[in-house]
């Protein structure tokens, strides 16, 4: 988890907020969830982890289900669509953002002397969710490395299978390697059919 914390700490500041216009119901759903876990940790860091952790908890599963959403839509787009990556990358700025915005709260609380039992039990409920969006990043990662590969992008799913066995190396998280490590197998034999059948690659 410290690991996770360093390499999410020296990539971003903050969770960005997309200005972005929303096109449909998804992005407005996404944007929404962004906004209040930017709010959430504005507040946090002020006040400490009592004052945010609920919104920050809620913020996580608004932007689960925008995920959720999101997949319906790709499962009907060219594989090849700029979309494609668009997607993935927005979802990973809002896991490494919300990691680092996490880390600066458990950081102040410590700073500021917030020791007291309650403020720990925020804490504590503070990781809880924080590992459910770390979890959400992998899963994120692998479900869009699978439709890719269902649509024939092997580039694509590559790319993503690639990203989880770097972005996520702590030992809590090597089921979702190894599921990624399946997928990279899956994307040669893809690319090994595509061959036969072509007669090049």
């Amino acid at each position: 988890m410290k690991f996770l914390f360093v390499v999410l700490t020296s990539t971003f500041v903050a969770l960005p907020i997309y200005a972005a216009n929303a096109e449909n119901e998804d992005d407005k759903d996404f944007l929404i969830a962004n906004e209040r876990a930017v709010a959430a940790i504005k507040t946090c860091n002020q006040f400490g982890a009592s004052y945010c952790h609920s919104d920050l908890a809620l913020a996580t599963e608004q932007i689960v289900n925008s995920f959720d959403n999101e997949k319906r839509r790709l499962s009907k787009l060219a594989c090849t669509s700029p979309q494609w990556t668009i997607t993935t990358d927005r979802y990973l700025v809002i896991v490494k953002g919300f990691g680092t915005g996490v880390a600066r709260i458990m950081e102040g609380t410590a700073a500021l002397g917030r020791t007291d039992r309650s403020e720990l039990a925020n804490i504590k409920e503070l990781s809880t969710t924080f590992d459910r969006v770390i979890r959400f990043g992998a899963e994120m990662l692998l479900a869009t490395g699978d439709l890719a590969l269902q649509a024939g992008c092997s580039e694509e799913a590559d790319r993503n299978y690639r990203a989880v066995l770097a972005s996520f190396v702590s030992e809590n998280m090597s089921a979702y390697r190894e599921r990624a490590r399946v997928g990279i197998e899956d994307v040669k034999s893809s690319r090994s059919l595509f061959c036969r059948v072509v007669g090049r690659c």
